[in-house]
């Protein structure tokens, strides 16, 4: 079973000099929760619920 979140924006950042690819993505689940995320997370906790990253839709 999938379970879809709605991506609004992300930052970029350089400034980490021990991660320089620093990426953030801000969504909104499907309870209306804003959340956000490193791109590099293997899994996303929302509203109680962890959710594994399978694939982004455009």
């Amino acid at each position: 079973m999938g379970h879809q979140i709605t991506g609004y924006g992300y930052a970029y950042s350089r400034t980490n000099s021990s991660n320089p690819n620093f990426r953030k993505i801000y969504a909104w689940d499907s309870n209306g929760y804003q959340i956000s995320f490193l791109d590099s997370a293997a899994t996303i906790t929302t509203s109680g619920i962890t959710l594994i990253w399978n694939r982004s839709l455009y």
